[in-house]
């Protein structure tokens, strides 16, 4: 009998979170009964499991895509199929030093990449974004951390002085 227990309530796991991906929306309405951030952490927990649901990615746009590490190939599969999900991939790939998908998009200078770049002292990755920006004249602002989203007209912050005097990189 309990084994029986046991491969039933297994069966039922893997149903309810078959469900879960399936019928995303009824399950986050049943929780909340409204659209939250909820949703967008779900899908990033998804991403995080190397599952990759374009249906949901489009619908709920996960933002915070850095806090667990996914696979190489879940980021870069990322990038190269959701364009609005680069500066998030982008943040992840420095902080996981995952360098080969970074060098091989084209970054604007993104100030919060340029800062997670000296957090994680990822030299390769915090040169070129000092480089770019001062190409540029400037760094962008496209991760709007506060709103956890990417912003679709770009803020310009001005170089004045480098924040960075203990970072482990040359300048």
């Amino acid at each position: 009998m309990d084994d029986y227990y046991e491969s039933l309530c297994k069966y039922d796991d893997e149903s309810v979170k078959k469900y879960m991906i399936e019928d995303f929306d009824f399950t986050t309405w049943y929780v909340y009964n409204k659209e939250s951030s909820l949703c967008k952490f779900a899908v990033s927990i998804f991403i995080f499991n190397n599952l990759i649901n374009e249906k949901l990615i489009l619908k709920h746009e996960p933002f915070d895509i850095w806090t667990f590490p996914a696979s190489v190939w879940t980021y870069d599969d990322l990038i190269s199929r959701f364009d609005f999900l680069k500066y998030s991939v982008g943040k992840a790939v420095i902080m996981l030093k995952y360098d080969v998908i970074y060098f091989h998009n084209d970054f604007l200078p993104e100030w919060e990449l340029f800062s997670t770049a000296a957090k994680y002292s990822n030299k390769e990755v915090y040169k070129d974004q000092l480089w770019t920006a001062k190409k540029y004249g400037c760094f962008f602002k496209i991760l709007d951390m506060d709103n956890e989203k990417v912003l679709g007209d770009y803020e310009k912050v001005e170089i004045k002085e480098l924040p960075f005097e203990d970072c482990e990189v040359d300048y």
